[in-house]
């Protein structure tokens, strides 16, 4: 057999070409990488279906755990008990509104749901939730704004978000004698903006002040006349207090409980020594150091105020 027939011959037995070879890996056809939000948003969906099924083995262990062993068992595993605890019930409400596992959730929203005080407002409020934060995820203070909306569409009805969100915030004793005057004139007027509705609530606080003041009793006009002998015919009257300045420091007062609420908290948490990869899915590295800075501001006035009286 010649070099030519053997080469023939094995030819043969070479398998065919496809019709198609397929295109070589270039920058062009490859296939692209995935974007950040597409990977921070699986994770986040891990980390969510982490907690739920964490709770879930939770409930399982502790039916089977003898009775008064459970805080002895977590502590030897070394678990938190408020931590367990804070699962469970997550995992509990879970099974009652199957969705939740699949809403794009910081921990700490999940964990606020489970306290919510009135539970025959969840329902409205998960599928107010599940408008925003199906493909989107909420950091706690947007969705904190989406549950008020759910809060307010529960006992009002449908309404402009801004109107259904100032309701929802009406809540608080500081409010209570003016709050059926406030909510009939958020419903009048449907504001559409958080900025209007604002405007609406300090109006009616405007209003009720005026009318409670009293018209000028005889304490009043035995004042005003001595005022009058000591100045003077000439004597230049008190100006009357500008009603925004009175808001505005209402308003202050209002935030300086509220800071001193906040760092109270902050500091609670921080004598417990709780870890602080705990917190990392709760706000953006911006609004940490926004809220920072803010502190660090307060303690440079507080600084300047405490040098001021040692001089």
């Amino acid at each position: 057999m010649t070099t030519r027939e053997q080469r023939k011959e094995l030819l043969q037995h070479v398998p065919p070409l496809p019709e198609q070879l397929p295109e070589p890996r270039t920058a062009v056809n490859r296939v692209a990488p995935r974007t950040v939000d597409e990977i921070v948003a699986e994770i986040h969906a891990l980390h969510r279906a982490s907690i739920i099924e964490y709770g879930n083995l939770l409930i399982e262990l502790r039916e089977q755990c003898e009775p008064g062993k459970w805080l002895a068992l977590l502590d030897s595993e070394g678990w938190s008990a408020d931590t367990a605890q804070r699962c469970i019930k997550v995992a509990e409400l879970s099974s009652r509104f199957r969705n939740l596992r699949n809403l794009k959730l910081a921990k700490t929203t999940l964990y606020q749901l489970t306290h919510h005080e009135r539970g025959n407002e969840l329902p409205a409020i998960i599928a107010e939730l599940e408008k925003h934060a199906t493909t989107t995820r909420l950091r706690p203070r947007d969705a904190e704004r989406v549950i008020n909306i759910g809060i307010g569409r529960h006992r009002y009805g449908d309404h402009p978000e801004a109107t259904l969100q100032a309701l929802a915030d009406l809540d608080g004793d500081d409010i209570k004698n003016w709050q059926d005057k406030m909510v009939a004139a958020l419903l009048e007027h449907q504001p559409t903006t958080v900025e209007s509705a604002d405007e609406i609530v300090r109006g009616v606080i405007r209003d009720e002040r005026l009318r409670v003041l009293p018209e000028g009793d005889d304490d009043s006009e035995d004042d005003a006349e001595a005022e009058t002998d000591e100045g003077g015919a000439n004597a230049e009257p008190e100006p009357e207090p500008d009603e925004d300045e009175a808001d505005d420091e209402q308003f202050e007062k209002a935030g300086g409980a509220l800071l001193e609420r906040a760092v109270g908290a902050l500091l609670d948490i921080k004598m417990r020594g709780t870890p602080v990869a705990g917190f990392v899915d709760d706000f953006t590295a911006a609004e940490l150091r926004d809220a920072a800075n803010f502190l660090m501001d307060i303690a440079a006035a507080v600084e300047r105020d405490d040098e001021r009286d040692a001089r």
